[in-house]
């Protein structure tokens, strides 16, 4: 009787290139949250005055539509870093890298809870 050992089949990306793209998509995210809640949405809200918000929006609408497309992209780069860290993380501790995946995905989830607002407001004008 012969001893075999059997291994898990594994997928054929390397530890760089998913380090690579958890790096690539933690920088997205550094750049485009702070675009659409930081840089874009104040300046086209005004507390307290729903007619004038509505009316940036209407005169803004395409600066508008890059910020909610900039908050969906944080949500699925977030959904991806997920992934990535639970891959590299795996061959460390498995139980770890379970905990950093799905602290991730909640994380990812109550960002979308956040900003789940704007998608409502896309569709005033129709």
């Amino acid at each position: 009787m012969t001893n075999q050992i059997t291994r898990r089949p594994t997928a054929d990306i390397s530890q760089r290139k998913v380090a690579l793209i958890a790096g690539l998509g933690l920088l997205g995210m550094a750049l485009l949250a702070p675009f659409a809640l930081l840089g874009v949405l104040p300046n086209l809200v005004v507390p307290a005055d729903a007619a004038a918000t509505v009316n940036n929006f209407i005169a803004s609408e395409g600066l508008f539509r890059i910020a909610i497309a900039a908050v969906l992209i944080v949500t699925m780069l977030d959904i991806l870093v997920a992934w990535a860290l639970y891959v590299l993380l795996r061959p460390v501790n498995r139980t770890v890298a379970l905990l950093v995946g799905w602290l991730r995905l909640v994380a990812a989830a109550a960002w979308w809870d956040g900003c789940d607002w704007l998608l409502p407001l896309h569709s005033w004008r129709r």
